[in-house]
């Protein structure tokens, strides 16, 4: 008889992605704010467009809403223990985000940035650090695959 593999992404989501999810939510606002802060730091001109009338709000209103839109997602992946729901919204997003000079380096920086915050924030056990580890390489490689295309 074959020997079938264990995915060890999935394994991990599946008897830690609820307790995982539920800590993240637990610390939502501090995450949210650590990954706007540096962000801002990274790319301050990002989505700057001087030419707007509401120029300033506009950036703020784009950085800020960057984390509380990884964070959903991420509830929703660990959650549904399944990489499935990022496809979409990252295929939409990427339609948009390149006009506000959203490149896939990035995207990919502001999820390494989530996921830094996350475990800054979190007390996590080795294996759930583990998991987060392959959860985050997991989604980075989601999105450099969509972004590529």
């Amino acid at each position: 008889m074959a020997k079938q593999s264990v995915d060890p992404l999935g394994a991990w989501m599946a008897s830690s992605g609820t307790m995982i999810a539920a800590e993240v939510d637990s610390r939502r606002e501090a995450i949210c704010a650590m990954v706007s802060d540096q962000i801002m730091a990274r790319y301050p001109m990002l989505c700057y467009d001087p030419t707007r009338p509401d120029a300033s709000g506009f950036q703020q209103t784009m950085i800020r809403g960057t984390p509380q839109r990884i964070h959903e997602l991420i509830q929703v992946v660990l959650g549904l223990q399944s990489l499935g729901s990022l496809n979409e919204e990252y295929r939409w997003s990427w339609g948009l985000l390149p006009r506000y000079g959203v490149t896939s380096d990035h995207l990919l920086s502001f999820m390494r940035i989530y996921f830094d915050a996350v475990r800054d924030k979190l007390k996590l056990s080795s294996e759930d650090r583990a998991g987060l580890d392959l959860l985050e390489q997991a989604i980075t490689q989601r999105i450099a695959e969509i972004t590529a295309k």
